[in-house]
C-alpha cells in the first residue's frame, strides 16, 4: 500500500488515517500473519494515542508536534500482512527529485525485510539486519548499515534511472561535504566515533545515514556491486549478521569500520574518486 501525504496539511492526514483504519480493519484482522489491524496503531483496544502523547489524529500518518509524518515503511509483512510505504509529499520544483530518491530509499527498505521471512522477535531481527549488536553498545540502535544501504541505492538507482551520472556524484558530494549546520565529513572525524556508533538520536542520524551511504560505497568499490545483494538475499539462511558480512564482503565489518576511516583521511578527490570507478563516465 501507499499513502501519499501533503506535508502541507494536517487535517487531510488524519482524514487519511481514519479511512486507512476502516480499510485494515476489513482486510487485515484474520490474526497471525494478517494482523495489521490490531498490530499497529488502528484499534482502540491496543493503542490510545492520547495516552501516548498523541494530540493529533493517531500519529499514524501524523507526528506528536502536529506535523505531517515523514516517509518510511510503517508496517512488517510478515505479521501485519501488508507493506506500507508512507510518502510525504516535497515542495516543486526545487524538491522534485524527493520523489525519486526517497521512494527507491523506502522500496530498498521493503527490500532487505523481504528476504526475511522467519518469524522472530524483533530484537532478534534487528540483530539479523545489523541494526542491534553491531555498535559499540549492542543495546543501541544503529543506522550505519541498514539505512546506509538505503540511501546509497536511493541516490545511485534514481541517477541510473534518469541517466544523470552527475546527478549521483552530487548527492554524494554534497552527503559529505554539504553544509548541514556544518560540514558533516569534518563532524564525522571531529567525533573520534567510528560510523557504527552513532544512532538515531538527533545530528547523530544524519551522519549514520548520509556516511553510512559512504561506507557502502567504499565497500563497493572492493568487492562489487552484486555482493551486496548476495549478503541481503543469504542473510537468513546464514543466520546471523556477522557471519554473513564476513563470507560475502571477506572481513568482519569493524576491520572495513577501521579502514573506512583512514579512507575518510585521504584527500577529497581521492574519496570522489570511488565514486568515479562505482559510476564511471561512458
Amino acid at each position: 500500500y501507499i499513502t501519499a501525504l501533503n506535508r502541507h496539511d494536517i487535517e487531510s492526514a488524519i482524514d487519511l488515517e481514519k479511512v486507512w483504519c476502516d480499510h485494515i480493519k476489513k482486510y487485515h484482522n484474520s490474526g497471525k500473519g494478517n494482523d495489521g489491524y490490531d498490530n499497529g496503531k488502528c484499534n482502540p483496544k491496543y493503542y490510545q494515542p492520547e495516552k501516548e502523547g498523541c494530540n493529533f489524529g493517531l500519529c499514524l500518518f501524523t507526528e506528536p508536534n502536529g506535523k505531517v509524518a515523514g516517509s518510511s515503511i510503517s508496517s512488517n509483512r510478515k505479521h501485519d500482512g501488508f507493506n506500507l510505504f508512507i510518502s510525504n509529499s516535497h515542495d516543486l520544483p526545487m524538491h522534485a527529485d524527493s520523489y525519486g530518491y526517497v521512494t527507491i530509499h523506502e522500496m530498498f527498505h521493503i527490500y532487505q525485510y523481504s528476504n526475511l521471512t522467519k518469524t522472530r522477535s524483533r530484537d532478534d531481527e534487528m540483530r539479523m539486519v545489523g541494526k542491534l549488536g553491531t555498535g559499540s553498545n549492542p543495546k543501541d540502535e544503529v543506522p550505519w548499515w541498514i539505512e546506509g544501504n538505503a540511501v546509497f541505492f536511493g541516490y545511485y538507482k534514481y541517477a541510473k534511472e534518469i541517466q544523470d551520472r552527475e546527478y549521483f556524484i552530487n548527492k554524494m558530494e554534497n552527503a559529505m561535504w554539504g553544509k548541514w549546520d556544518g560540514i558533516l565529513i569534518e563532524k564525522y572525524l571531529n567525533s573520534e566515533k567510528t560510523i557504527n556508533e552513532f544512532t538515531w538520536t538527533g545530528e547523530e542520524k544524519k551522519i549514520g545515514y548520509e556516511l553510512g551511504a559512504w561506507f557502502v560505497a567504499f565497500l563497493i568499490d572492493q568487492v562489487g556491486e552484486e555482493k551486496i545483494y548476495e549478503f541481503w538475499t543469504n542473510l537468513e539462511s546464514e543466520k546471523n549478521f556477522e557471519i554473513t558480512f564476513n563470507k560475502y564482503f571477506g572481513k568482519n565489518y569493524q576491520i572495513y569500520i577501521n579502514e573506512f576511516d583512514v579512507f575518510l583521511k585521504q584527500p577529497k578527490d581521492q574519496i570522489l574518486s570511488v565514486l568515479d570507478r562505482i559510476y564511471p563516465i561512458n
